[in-house]
């Protein structure tokens, strides 16, 4: 079942890139607007940003790899409001081996025209030769997800609002009038 792209779930995510010359922890969040929070649904995020790179690596292309010009996986399945399946592949550029490449993948591999690959069960982020980058072969071990709350209440979060706000203008409807009379001796 997918949901209405109304209401967009923000996963944080989380790797520890435990091989290569550049390690350390790759953070940053997907926005998956085909799934409202907690449902089940698989489509491309409509946003991948990146908050923290390994040591070395800068990203002069900025930090939405959904932007970056060579676009080759973006494929999310989220089941009971977890991530259960990844893959997604950027680079910033079709030419030459200096673009900055990000991978997260736990499912098949993929790979551009110039034969550049994100294996299967391989996440990593690098800029330039393969000795440059920091990855794990974890695939879904190797990175977490945590879903933090849509901006877009929930129908029944609507539905509880209006609820409370007619109990209460029903209750001072109801109140009574107190009369004050006020004398002067």
């Amino acid at each position: 079942m997918t949901a209405s792209p109304a209401a967009a779930t923000v996963f944080l995510f989380s790797a520890e890139l435990d091989s290569g010359p550049n390690t350390g922890s790759l953070t940053g969040s997907v926005d998956l607007s085909f799934v409202s929070f907690g449902g089940s649904g698989s489509g491309s995020a409509s946003a991948v940003n990146i908050f923290t790179t390994p040591a070395g690596i800068t990203l002069p292309e900025g930090s939405e790899a959904v932007n970056w010009t060579n676009q080759l996986e973006n494929s999310f399945t989220v089941t009971g409001g977890a991530v259960t399946s990844f893959a997604f592949f950027a680079l910033t550029g079709a030419g030459g081996s200096a673009a900055t490449e990000l991978c997260l993948n736990d499912g098949a591999a993929s790979f551009d025209a110039l034969n550049r690959a994100c294996p299967a069960g391989l996440n990593f982020i690098g800029t330039g030769g393969a000795t440059e980058f920091g990855f794990n072969f974890d695939g879904s071990d190797g990175i977490s997800f945590t879903a933090i709350a849509p901006s877009v209440p929930e129908p029944a979060t609507w539905a509880f609002m209006i609820f409370g706000f007619g109990t209460i203008g029903g209750a001072m409807r109801r109140q009574r009038k107190v009369n004050v009379k006020v004398s002067y001796a």
